[in-house]
């Protein structure tokens, strides 16, 4: 019998090249965000000549994030998890220009982009024809030349640069364009970008900046290998009111039933549900759990409903706390996950159900 759930711990660029070609129907997954969050994994070797022997030379990034001493806000919380207050070291091979780092922490976005063409290629791969690949991927922002990316009302500085020098083609204090720049290369690299649901935060925490608007958005976006997929069509209720207005052709409809217009056969047809829309308002939702970048479990159960057929397989190459492995348990889906960090295998085990006799564990 086929085997329901699998975590694999491991470095997901290699791990993918273990999975079979066109073996999973879906992924749904989020990667580490540039330049936000060290999650504490044994740094990974990028490009270069995998023959090289290496020598390797330290690079320093100044520490990143948080408002400040005590922050406790979102992802401004103060702490190692969230870079604040102490610098990220990683190498550089002075032969061969690899790079040697945990993924998201990264010089530069470009070579973070890079490196998820790497993981995506494979993901490719691995995907059916007839497959789907849903990303959630966030923003940062560069940081200006003192070091600050914005201010209070008082001039005050609030917030340490992300990344305290200046970018070739990113101005001080921008936005790094990160999902964009994503998607283009996505691509360019023969994806089929469908379509960008923008996930809304009803209740997204508040930021203390002044010279911009707080964000309470991410993209989520939709990709095909193929023109042609397996897609069960979602629907949502359309509001009473809307459904009643949209009933009559003409807005004296009234006027005209005092004129002798037989207005009962001017009604028009009009469903209860339409085609799920791609705002979606869905919570953050807290947890006792020790991960700082959780997306709720409502967030990638319609992209699992609208293109994981019957007896099909999902895969999260970026574990994390296992929500998408979570999720597939409770609803009898088979899900590969892939995890780096060892530390989050008990984390996901922990929000399985007990006596899961399915669950196969990978060192």
């Amino acid at each position: 019998m086929a085997k329901k759930q699998e975590i694999i711990i491991g470095n997901c660029l290699e791990e993918l090249k273990k999975l079979p070609d066109e073996s999973v129907d879906v992924v749904v997954t989020s990667p580490p965000y540039w330049a936000l969050r060290d999650y504490g994994s044994d740094p990974v070797v990028w490009g270069g000549d995998p023959d090289c022997e290496h020598c390797w030379e330290e690079h320093t990034e100044p520490a990143r994030g948080g408002v400040g001493e005590n922050a406790n806000v979102g992802a401004n919380r103060d702490g190692e998890a969230n870079n604040r207050g102490h610098p990220t070291v990683t190498q550089y091979c002075t032969e061969c220009g690899a790079w040697k780092g945990q993924l998201g922490l990264e010089p530069t976005p470009f070579e973070y982009i890079d490196h998820l063409m790497m993981i995506f290629d494979e993901v490719k791969r691995v995907l059916k024809p007839t497959g789907a690949c849903w990303v959630n991927i966030g923003e940062t922002y560069n940081g200006n030349k003192s070091g600050n990316t914005d201010v209070n009302k008082n001039g005050k500085a609030v917030t340490q640069s992300f990344v305290k020098r200046k970018m070739e083609g990113i101005g001080p204090k921008s936005m790094c364009l990160v999902p964009q720049r994503f998607a283009i290369a996505m691509c360019d690299h023969g994806w089929i970008c469908r379509s960008e649901v923008i996930w809304w935060k009803p209740n997204v925490m508040p930021q203390s900046m002044h010279d911009r608007f707080t964000p309470d958005f991410e993209p989520f976006y939709f990709f095909t290998k193929e023109p042609k997929y397996y897609f069960n069509q979602l629907k949502e209720p359309i509001a009473e009111a809307s459904r009643e207005r949209a009933k009559y052709p003409f807005k004296s409809a009234k006027a005209n039933a005092g004129a002798g217009v037989d207005v009962e056969n001017m009604e028009r047809f009009v469903p209860e549900e339409r085609n799920m829309r791609t705002v979606w308002g869905i919570p953050t939702s807290g947890s006792p759990l020790e991960h700082c970048a959780m997306f709720p479990k409502a967030l990638i159960e319609r992209p699992i409903k609208a293109c994981c057929p019957e007896g099909g397989i999902v895969l999260d190459p970026f574990a994390g706390s296992g929500t998408v492995l979570d999720y597939c348990f409770e609803n009898n889906i088979r899900c590969i996950g892939i995890e780096i960090n060892p530390k989050f295998k008990e984390m996901i085990e922990k929000r399985m159900r007990k006596n899961q006799s399915t669950l196969d564990e990978h060192e």
